[in-house]
């Protein structure tokens, strides 16, 4: 039953990937790779036991594991560097729609001005 679950997590992931490729070929082909493999060792626990005892793991399962802890890091990543790219062109949407808007008073008089205090200096 687990392995349809993985898999079916896996087939979501590498779906994301291909939507990504677009954006990043290697956020795209990171996901999809580390997918693929997971979803190898995952139908396949012998190899992924030889693999690991190769790999210095203990278990097979334990490898599965880290292709899948790998595959999140690299989402969070992804998501991280959308987010800064995001608030990018907020910032600079604002600043455009800012200049664009700005207007000139007609008079002088309109502009208020600041008056100068007796003192001379703040809370005298």
């Amino acid at each position: 039953m687990i392995r349809y679950l993985l898999s079916a997590f896996g087939l979501l992931v590498i779906a994301y990937g291909l939507r990504e490729w677009r954006r990043s070929k290697l956020v795209g082909l990171s996901l999809i790779g580390i997918s693929l493999a997971g979803m190898f060792l995952v139908w396949f626990p012998a190899v992924a036991d030889r693999i690991a005892g190769m790999s210095g793991v203990t278990r097979g399962a334990d490898l599965v594991l880290y292709c899948y802890s790998a595959t999140s890091f690299v989402m969070l990543l992804n998501l991280a560097l959308k987010q800064r790219e995001l608030h990018q062109s907020i910032t600079d949407l604002a600043r455009h729609i800012s200049m664009s808007t700005v207007r000139m008073p007609k008079d002088r008089e309109e502009v208020p001005t600041a008056r100068p205090t007796e003192g001379g200096g703040l809370g005298d």
